[in-house]
């Protein structure tokens, strides 16, 4: 890969003081010759009955590949802070064998309503080759309309919140609630021994033990508890997260990185969307190349302490950074043995490598740790696996759903609907060839068995064709064409890249954009920058010093646990300084 240019429109345009013009630039960038060549994978969807460009997704051809060899955990976050619109911005990213983060996909928004969200994880969706390799972890934010869209899109992940950010939260919560210091710093430990639980039982223990040390202060108690314990203990409490493999992914820190990378390459931090998208290329350029560095460094570098017996099966197979923490784990050997109920094994089911009692087996019976002992995650040291792409090609069983729905759908078509879609499988399955078709042979005297046997027959010998021709695509042809199909197969629906959900289960997708929760967009947005501002005051060095022990000061206190309460707490400190900024402040009055 090589650094692009700076494209002429960069150059030549003035600052665009209409933010609706930014995303239809940033459009007009990507069609030209100069990122064709680079084959860049992007969607982008305009407002109704006009040609102002909504949303754009897009990933670079290499992001695909690293996707599909490592899709088992993702990392989404969403900020405000790229560009002067602030457009809402969604990074996606992975982790590699070798541990280094890579960016997935980037998605600048109109906003941050469900639908938004929903299209881009849905396109995100469609990156993957295969339905099977979905990841099974997604870290994110305590962002209630992006988990939602999570669970919509994704409904046999994981979603795992992050806990820098609930950390952030709670601290001064904790602060502004618990005094004097001493006792704040005991609330503290108890809380970090609270979310550090191995199993329930401990949970269950620690929690009494945390109820009795926050007696005397219950306001904070009931927002721990009703803010984060009771829906959410599950996504961030060790006792449930270390049963999935996130591979020690627990916070959305990746992504801070990476913006941070980005942004570091930028011209002008207060830049339009276009460069912001300059700077997101080149990031690309240098992330990857630093991974295929990483790749080769564990396939010919030999570290000292992985040069014995045990490990001679896996050298120049398994990345170092696994054969790392496997020399730890092999640490413990001589204190565990192989119970396996002293080891706990979090180690195979975290990062899915050998646990100390596993070890100890081997070691005890003179062997050395078997491949197969290695989840595939640490086995891939390529872009693309070469080993990978007999279990890589698409099969008829992985586009049966979209075999059903379309057969769906042209069986309720009438003669002239079915023709066009004919048509247009046609096209995807030739798609050198004209789009020609023989038309369809309607036998008057008998229209239900030569009508349907005919045309059906034909349809799936087009099908058949456009089955073959995926399996001789590379990789990101493969995603590209499955995604015509999906448009295709679902043309008017939300789910297109999922199996049909009942009506009543899907988000809305037309008329006025509903709130999350019982109350209506307005007081939802009104209490949230209520929160902010209260927040904001409250917490004011001075002004705590003034108020506190006066009637105003616990008027404050509680107004900032119930209205946070029934808003959006849990939102990040930056959603709440965006907040903030939307409106003028007015909570100086309350002096």
């Amino acid at each position: 890969m090589e650094y692009v240019p700076r494209h002429p429109l960069l150059k030549s345009k003035e600052p665009n003081e209409d933010p609706a013009m930014e995303m239809q630039d940033l459009v007009t960038m990507l069609q030209s010759e100069q990122y064709v060549r680079k084959q860049y994978v992007y969607w982008h969807r305009r407002h109704k009955n006009s040609d102002i460009v909504k949303d754009i997704f897009w990933t670079h051809p290499d992001a695909i590949r690293l996707l599909n060899n490592f899709h088992f955990v993702l990392v989404i976050g969403c900020t405000y802070k790229t560009n002067r619109f602030r457009f809402p911005l969604l990074e996606i990213v992975g982790v590699t064998s070798t541990e280094l983060t890579f960016t997935v996909a980037f998605a600048f928004l109109d906003s941050e309503k469900i639908k938004n969200f929903t299209w881009a994880l849905q396109k995100l969706r469609g990156l993957f080759l295969r339905d099977d390799s979905i990841s099974k972890v997604i870290v994110t934010d305590k962002d209630p309309v992006l988990m939602k869209a999570v669970e919509f899109v994704f409904p046999s992940s994981h979603n795992l919140l992050c806990r820098f950010h609930m950390s952030i939260n709670v601290r001064p919560k904790c602060k502004t609630l618990v005094s004097p210091k001493e006792k704040n710093v005991n609330v503290l430990a108890a809380w970090s021994d609270l979310i550090n639980s191995h199993d329930e039982v401990e949970y269950v223990r620690r929690l009494q033990h945390f109820e009795e040390v926050c007696a005397d202060y219950p306001i904070f108690l009931e927002y721990v508890k009703n803010i984060w314990l009771i829906p959410h203990k599950e996504k961030f409490v060790l006792a449930w997260t270390d049963r999935v493999m996130h591979l020690g992914n627990t916070t959305t820190n990746r992504v801070r990185s990476i913006r941070g990378t980005w942004k570091s390459l930028m011209q002008d931090r207060n830049g339009d969307m276009c460069e912001c998208w300059d700077a997101m290329h080149n990031m690309f350029v240098l992330q990857h190349t630093a991974i295929q560095t990483s790749f080769g460094r564990s396939i010919t570098m030999v570290q000292h302490n992985h040069n014995i017996p045990l490990y001679e099966k896996l050298r120049g197979i398994v990345s170092r950074k696994a054969l790392n923490r496997i020399v730890l784990e092999y640490d413990r050997v001589n204190s565990i043995g192989v119970d396996n109920s002293i080891c706990g094994c979090k180690v195979r089911t975290i990062h899915g490598l050998p646990c100390a009692c596993e070890l100890a087996r081997y070691n005890k019976a003179g062997v050395a740790i078997p491949l197969s002992a290695v989840h595939i995650h640490w086995r891939r040291l390529t872009f693309g696996d070469e080993k990978e792409k007999e279990s890589n090609k698409v099969k008829e069983e992985d586009l049966v759903h979209e075999w059903d729905a379309l057969l769906n759908l042209f069986r309720e078509l009438d003669v002239a609907g079915k023709i066009n879609l004919k048509s247009k499988v046609h096209k995807l399955a030739f798609l050198d060839t004209t789009s020609m078709c023989q038309p369809l042979i309607i036998e008057v005297e008998s229209p239900s068995t030569s009508v349907k046997s005919s045309s059906e027959e034909e349809l799936a010998q087009e099908w058949d064709v456009l089955i073959k021709r995926f399996q001789e695509l590379e990789i990101v042809d493969k995603i590209t064409l499955k995604s015509k199909v999906r448009e295709l197969v679902f043309p008017d629906t939300i789910a297109a890249c999922q199996p049909p959900i009942m009506e009543s289960e899907c988000p809305p997708t037309s008329g006025e954009e509903p709130s999350i929760g019982p109350t209506s967009e307005s007081v939802f947005e009104g209490r949230c920058h209520r929160v902010a501002e209260i927040h904001q005051t409250a917490l004011d060095k001075h002004i705590t010093e003034i108020l506190q022990g006066t009637e105003i000061y616990k008027h404050i206190i509680e107004a900032l646990c119930v209205v946070q309460d029934r808003s959006e707490e849990g939102e990040s400190m930056e959603g709440l300084e965006h907040q903030s900024r939307k409106k003028p402040r007015f909570a100086q009055c309350l002096i």
